[in-house]
């Protein structure tokens, strides 16, 4: 699993692989910058500036990267949803 992070890091941010992958070395701190980004945009009357829009869309890649690889290895639910539902209904 290690090797893949590295390896998807590296080819995404090829000058700062190694900054990266020490820093972002599991989805949930990109989902987390990406909500911490989400609130910054919306408290500078919905901008970013170009960094910070170059980050956001950074870490949407590497998000987008994770799931695929998720879904690559079926780790990913694909069907209805069973919420709110009781056995005997979900079962039929």
């Amino acid at each position: 699993m290690d090797l893949l992070k590295n390896s998807l890091v590296s080819t995404l941010f090829p000058n700062q692989s190694i900054l990266l992958y020490t820093i972002m070395n599991n989805s949930s701190t990109v989902l987390k910058e990406m909500q911490s980004l989400q609130k910054t945009w919306r408290v500078q009357n919905f901008t970013l500036t170009k960094d910070q829009q170059a980050r956001y869309d950074e870490l949407k890649e590497l998000r987008k990267a994770f799931i695929d690889f998720w879904q690559e290895n079926g780790r990913v639910w694909v069907g209805p949803s069973n919420a709110g539902k009781s056995k005997e209904q979900s079962e039929n």
